[in-house]
């Protein structure tokens, strides 16, 4: 195979991969939003003692779940008294 063939192929591959890897980017964006938020140092602290040896994202999406599972509890017995 001439050095022109190999260049070609691999410049193919290249695109290929380059093709798959943005659409794993652009499925994982619609699955997933980015979000900043700015805490309080011991808030920070707690977190990090608390989740051990769980990913940080993953742990602080698990307690904004309970959070908001806690909050729609108590706003609906607020509704019903």
């Amino acid at each position: 195979m001439s050095r022109i063939h190999c260049i070609i192929g691999v410049i193919y591959v290249i695109k290929l991969k380059s093709i798959f890897c943005i659409q794993f980017i652009q499925r994982m964006m619609i699955m997933k939003i980015c979000l900043t938020v700015t805490i309080d140092k011991e808030l920070f602290k707690e977190i990090e003692r608390l989740r051990k040896r769980e990913k940080r994202s993953t742990f602080v999406e698990y307690l904004l779940r309970l959070g908001l599972e806690k909050y729609k509890r108590e706003e609906r017995n607020e509704i019903s008294r």
